[in-house]
C-alpha cells in the first residue's frame, strides 16, 4: 500500500479505549493515525509520555490541545505549549501546569524575560 505524505489513513483496528495501548499501536495513531485518534490517545490513560511528547509538536490544535491538558505530558512539552499561538492551548496547559507537584511545576513553568533581559538580548544580537 502507497500513500502520499499528506494523506490521513485509518489503522483498520478498532481499539479499546478502555484498555491499555500498547507501544507499536501508541506510536501508529500517534504517527498515521487521523486527528480524532490522535486526540484520543493524548487522553488515553495508558499513552507514554513519549507519544505526548511527539503529538504536542503536531500542527493540530485540537491534538495540542488534548496533550496539554493531560498531566502526564512531559514538562518540556508544556513549557513549549504554554507559549503556543492558540490562547485555548496556552490556558489548558497554564492550568494542567499549576496542578502538577512543585518539582513537575518548576520543571514546566515557561521562562519568562524580564523587558531589561528582551533589551539585553535584541543588543546582543
Amino acid at each position: 500500500m502507497t500513500m502520499e505524505l499528506s494523506q490521513e489513513f485509518s489503522l483498520g483496528h478498532e481499539f479499546r479505549w478502555d484498555e491499555p495501548i500498547g507501544d507499536m499501536a501508541q506510536v501508529s495513531i500517534a504517527t498515521y493515525g487521523c486527528d480524532e485518534d490522535r486526540v484520543r490517545l493524548a487522553g488515553q490513560f495508558s499513552v507514554t509520555v513519549e507519544n505526548l511528547g511527539a503529538m504536542s509538536e503536531l500542527m493540530i490544535p485540537e491534538v495540542r490541545l488534548a496533550v496539554a491538558s493531560n498531566p502526564r505530558t512531559p514538562p518540556d512539552a508544556l513549557r513549549r505549549l504554554a507559549k503556543d499561538r492558540d490562547r485555548a492551548i496556552r490556558v489548558a496547559t497554564i492550568h494542567t501546569i499549576n496542578g502538577l507537584p512543585e518539582h513537575l511545576r518548576t520543571m514546566a513553568m515557561p521562562a519568562s524575560e524580564s523587558p531589561l533581559q528582551k533589551l539585553r538580548g535584541r543588543k546582543n544580537a
